[in-house]
């Protein structure tokens, strides 16, 4: 029987055990979560910068489905 555990549990596990490979590559999984966001962030910005309003809408919808996204599959 599979017991899931918690991505929390199993970081705060190995950093106090020391595991420094495993919290390397949590951070490594962050950053790669973390990369679209900040890329749709500073599209919109750029968007706005430039006077491009219509794309800096479709940039901000794309923000919100990602977030929107993210949060119902951490709801799981």
């Amino acid at each position: 029987v599979y017991d899931p555990i918690p991505l929390e549990v199993l970081f705060r596990h190995d950093l106090a055990q020391n595991h420094w490979s495993a919290v390397l590559s949590y951070a490594g999984l962050l950053c790669l979560i973390c990369m679209p966001l900040i890329r749709v962030v500073l599209t919109g910005i750029l968007f706005l910068k430039n006077g491009e309003r219509a794309l800096a809408a479709i940039a901000a919808t794309v923000l919100v489905l990602l977030a929107v996204s993210f949060a119902l599959g951490f709801g799981h």
